[in-house]
């Protein structure tokens, strides 16, 4: 899951310019636990909703819940040939 933005909901910290911040979704626990300081290449593959400026920080949690929950069934949802196509996540080494 990735937001690409400028984190409205944190009013005084909003970023400058556009960002892309990434959640890595990893079922199979094929990520090493320790990544930082790597490189990854993220294809994005499906529109969940736009940017939204939260009322707190507890409702963004709850709608990143949700949108993981929503992509989750996205990929599910999917044949095995189908994510092969259409899901690239991998580390560039």
């Amino acid at each position: 899951i990735s937001n690409i933005g400028i984190s409205p909901t944190f009013a005084g910290e909003e970023n400058k310019v556009r960002i892309v911040e990434s959640f890595l979704l990893d079922p199979s626990k094929s990520l090493p636990e320790d990544f930082y300081g790597q490189s990854l290449q993220v294809s994005l593959c499906y529109f969940l909703r736009p940017e939204h400026k939260f009322s707190n920080i507890q409702d963004l949690i709850a709608q990143i819940k949700s949108d993981v929950s929503n992509a989750e069934n996205i990929l599910n949802d999917q044949t095995d040939e189908s994510k092969d196509s259409k899901i690239q996540l991998q580390a560039i080494r």
